[in-house]
């Protein structure tokens, strides 16, 4: 599906792509080479926005907004709270709905031309010609053709004019250009806002004709007579469709002027040399930097950093442990994590709710985003963060103070799937924010008092005012825990809970 973002990456490439185009290769000769660069610009630019995820290079973290001990602190499981999109359970009217709307209609319209070119083809009488074949329009109307059928209306064109037809409307179909008009229509039908679309559909019809009318020069058809006879066509009336190889079309003009211009130069090709460039330019902006090679110490260790993500946000609190060791770290309120570890080792992230990931250390990039999958059964504690988090226990049980991790940690009453119950009864996703198509992760932190009373709830990072009062609100009513333990005394723990709020 599109998101935003893609969108933006999509249609800036084109833009930029279209710029190029008409800069440096517009007014050459080399059409077949500009048939080639326009198929690339549209190939690349739907497919650049992924280069990243396919060669592994990601976009670097962020710099840390909090400065928190977030990595000794405990991190409850994520909460995920899913609502539907605002336009299937209000009918608000949003800008996705819009786009949709309009692109629905395009290609609604696409289909109908298509169908119209059919059933043309089944109203008229036809023959095989050379391996095409020839439709006889039953009304005066512009040659025209659709893949390997040739339309024309045979007594409004001499015998010389016939034969230049015929040269014309066959190159169209050998070169399969109708190939090129569907493609770029269908482009158009689901980025028509941008109307650098609309350009570059505009120069690919125009190249198309470039090339027909090479060959029919080519044919040894003369050069003024084939111009006089455009200019006739020009007056004709033409078919309601517009998804076929027209032998007249209205850029007429420059038709004539690139069939009289001098052939450019073989040397000018070395133009195309701009388009590797272009390409590693796409593919900078596309990542933001490369990530840097890691550098090994005398004891052959290596310092690694990266984020842990899933498909929405930053993951806070995963535990990111050095395998078949207790050493390890746990992502703060960025989802980042930064540690030593060897170069020959692997890295295992696993945070409760998610399905564990391991990871070569030699794999991991500076700042590359790592990604966990939601285990639907995954309500249960990991066992790395555990261990990890019992060898950062405080041994010293000082009055007022509060703990972060101790020996027996404080409980919800019935435990954690009851924890996950009530959450899942209390929150609810805000209307406003549905309406907004507004999502994120809420991270909350609250401290359970040695009584277990609730204490001291905060936002540590927000999304938004209606969902970060929404998580508060359930913070706040949760009822009272069962207080944890240091060294027999009931002391106060802080802890950390996401609240993922997510649009179906």
């Amino acid at each position: 599906m599109f998101s935003v973002d893609y969108l933006i990456q999509v249609n800036g490439a084109l833009a930029l792509f279209y710029g190029i185009y008409r800069w440096m290769f517009a007014k050459d000769t080399f059409f077949h080479t500009r048939r080639f660069l326009l198929w690339s610009f549209w190939l690349v630019a739907i497919s650049f926005p992924f280069w990243d995820e396919w060669l592994w290079i990601h976009e670097p973290a962020q710099v840390m907004r909090n400065v928190l001990p977030v990595d000794d602190w405990v991190t409850l499981p994520n909460v995920l709270v899913v609502a539907d999109h605002p336009a299937a359970t209000h009918g608000h009217f949003s800008w996705w709905m819009a786009y949709g709307l309009v692109a629905l209609l395009l290609l609604l319209r696409f289909f109908l031309r298509i169908g119209s070119l059919v059933y043309l083809y089944i109203c008229t009488d036809h023959q095989a010609v050379g391996g095409f074949t020839i439709c006889h329009l039953k009304s005066p109307g512009g040659p025209f053709s659709f893949f390997r059928w040739i339309f024309v209306y045979p007594p409004s064109h001499s015998e010389s004019e016939w034969r230049e037809i015929l040269i014309h409307e066959q190159t169209h179909a050998r070169q399969w250009h109708s190939l090129d008009i569907l493609f770029a229509e269908c482009m158009t039908c689901l980025l028509w806002f941008n109307p650098f679309v609309w350009l570059l559909q505009k120069e690919i019809r125009d190249n198309l004709e470039y090339l027909a009318d090479d060959s029919v020069l080519h044919a040894g058809c003369d050069r003024k007579c084939y111009q006089y006879h455009l200019l006739g066509l020009s007056t004709s009336p033409q078919a309601a469709a517009h998804l076929y190889s027209n032998f007249n079309v209205s850029s007429l003009k420059n038709r004539i002027r690139m069939m009289n211009k001098q052939p450019s130069k073989r040397i000018e090709q070395v133009k195309l040399l701009v388009w590797l460039p272009l390409i590693a330019l796409l593919l900078t902006f596309s990542n933001c930097n490369t990530p840097s090679a890691k550098q090994t110490d005398g004891n052959g260790t290596v310092k690694v950093s990266a984020v842990v993500v899933d498909d929405v946000a930053p993951i806070v609190g995963a535990a990111v442990v050095i395998k078949n060791t207790t050493s390890g770290s746990i992502t703060d309120l960025d989802g980042e994590f930064a540690l030593e570890a060897p170069a020959d080792g692997t890295l295992r992230i696993s945070m409760p709710g998610f399905q564990p990931k391991e990871i070569a250390v030699k794999d991991v990039k500076d700042g590359m985003k790592i990604r966990l999958e939601i285990d639907p059964n995954g309500m249960k504690a990991d066992d790395a963060q555990s261990q990890l988090s019992v060898e950062k226990a405080n041994d010293d049980v000082v009055e007022g103070q509060i703990f972060t991790v101790v020996e027996e940690q404080p409980s919800f009453p019935g435990g954690v799937s009851a924890l996950f119950k009530y959450l899942a009864a209390e929150v609810k996703y805000p209307v406003i924010a549905q309406e907004n198509g507004i999502q994120g992760r809420v991270v909350t932190s609250f401290v359970v008092d040695k009584e277990g009373n609730i204490k001291q709830v905060k936002v540590e990072r927000g999304v938004d005012p209606a969902l970060d009062a929404e998580a508060l609100r359930v913070v706040k009513a949760m009822p009272k825990w069962i207080p944890g333990k240091q060294k027999g005394k009931a002391v106060a723990v802080r802890y950390i809970l996401p609240v993922q709020f997510r649009l179906q």
